[in-house]
């Protein structure tokens, strides 16, 4: 099922972006949103609920390849960021990563880590959504452990 938001095209500029940033690619990216715990979300909603929207609605891609996983906010217009090539990644070296971990719930992933003392939890939407590449690239990735050695 091709998706009608996010087509070949669209992912031929994330393969683009991938190559431009030398960042190995072979279908081991994802588009993501934060995970929120039900505390931390009520937190951010009593100090501000516009702030906790668009926090809400960020999006990002996340990579994994045999020695990282690449991290890049593409919040807004995917489309917009990626056409401008305005994304910068950063990169969690496997021997940074600490308790990485795959949740499966029923409607989405959680995929977590710890590097640098901070908690990176990100949810996988189940049901492709409106990126119909996820689904295909979210199997693909846990065949090949996310290229984890352990």
């Amino acid at each position: 099922m091709k998706s009608l938001l996010f087509n070949d095209f669209d992912k031929s500029k994330i393969i683009e972006l991938l190559q431009n940033n030398n960042i190995p690619e072979e279908n081991n990216y994802l588009i993501v949103t934060k995970n929120r715990s039900i505390k931390e979300g009520l937190i951010k909603l009593l100090i501000n609920s516009t702030y906790n929207a668009i926090d809400a609605s960020l999006q990002y891609l996340l990579v994994f390849t045999s020695d990282a996983i690449y991290e890049a906010r593409i919040s807004g217009e995917v489309l917009d960021f990626l056409k401008r090539g305005e994304i910068s990644f950063n990169k969690y070296k496997h021997n940074e990563i600490s308790d990485f971990n795959i949740e499966k719930k029923m409607t989405k992933h959680i995929i977590s880590w710890k590097a640098g003392g901070k908690i990176y939890s990100y949810e996988v939407d189940k049901f492709q959504g409106i990126y119909g590449f996820v689904k295909e690239n979210f199997n693909y990735l846990q065949e090949n452990n996310f290229f984890r050695k352990t």
